[in-house]
């Protein structure tokens, strides 16, 4: 059941391929774009691939399984916003597909 209340925390700005990341993640899709050529996952997202140099690519949908490669503790809010909230664990998941996110724990 999707939560009705307001989110008031500041949100990255959607703009160009990230746009079309934010609008996955605000469906509840975790999604990437992987190389059409060479098969490789990318984030963040943009045009050209680095492995292979091609500009062919499609959005896909990840497993959302991954390994914690690292974490810290954050003891003093970088945003007035996120007071309420520390401490906290902001998180880098390595998933399956090879990409690195941040997650907020």
């Amino acid at each position: 059941m999707a939560d009705s209340r307001p989110y008031k925390l500041p949100l990255p700005r959607a703009r160009g391929r990230a746009a079309e990341f934010y609008t996955f993640c605000k469906q509840h899709e975790l999604r990437f774009q992987r190389c059409s050529d060479c098969g490789t996952w990318r984030h963040i997202p943009r045009d050209m691939c680095a492995a292979c140099g091609s500009f062919k690519w499609e959005w896909q949908r990840s497993s959302g399984k991954g390994k914690l490669f690292s974490w810290t503790t954050a003891s003093q809010p970088m945003m007035p916003q996120f007071a309420d909230s520390v401490p906290y664990s902001p998180a880098i998941v390595e998933l399956e597909e090879g990409v690195r996110i941040v997650t907020h724990g």
